[in-house]
């Protein structure tokens, strides 16, 4: 359940991250909607990297990296001194939305398809990825296994098991969601 909870969290914060990344200004499109909007740089002290992002949108933006590496402002930021360069964490919080900008650009036309939550998924630090050149399938003396691998079969029985029985499947009866009432009814 709480891996769940933890899945849609994440999606909600991707979904919102594509929506500030990909939409930016382009919300507002008359002139002077687009005169009246300030940039990041216009209103706050020490924007180094996204100078010309609508002011509005930088806190909603920092938010979102806060929850993608699961932590507070505290960790990249000196409490109630935000423009501060004292932590290595915001130096290198620089680095990363450089890196991710320009992936995007270079990579995606500008499309929000690499953010803070495609390496990190909620953790302070990124997972460290297995090596491509190690066998798995040796012993770490490496010596070949000499078990021969499992049949499709075999690892289809573990995991029915794992999922309590064949007893235990056929009582599951999935439901189906009922939509939900709008909350404000249209009015004549």
């Amino acid at each position: 359940m709480k891996q769940e909870i933890k899945i849609v969290v994440l999606f909600i914060f991707v979904c919102g991250s594509a929506f500030v990344f990909t939409r930016g200004g382009q919300m507002q499109t008359n002139q002077t909607a687009k005169a009246q909007t300030k940039t990041a740089a216009e209103v706050y002290k020490n924007i180094q990297v996204l100078k010309d992002t609508p002011a509005e949108q930088i806190m909603p933006m920092m938010d979102i990296m806060s929850a993608s590496l699961g932590v507070k402002c505290s960790f990249c930021h000196v409490q109630d001194q935000w423009e501060k360069d004292d932590k290595e964490e915001k130096k290198t919080a620089r680095q990363m939305v450089t890196m991710t900008l320009a992936l995007n650009k270079q990579n995606f036309n500008g499309r929000l398809e690499v953010s803070c939550a495609t390496c990190h998924n909620g953790r302070p630090h990124p997972a460290t990825p297995i090596s491509l050149g190690e066998n798995l399938f040796k012993r770490p003396n490496n010596q070949p296994s000499k078990e021969p691998m499992p049949t499709v079969d075999q690892i289809l029985d573990k995991y029915t098991i794992g999922l309590g029985g064949k007893d235990a499947l056929e009582k599951f009866k999935p439901e189906r969601l009922k939509p939900r009432k709008p909350l404000i009814k249209n009015s004549p």
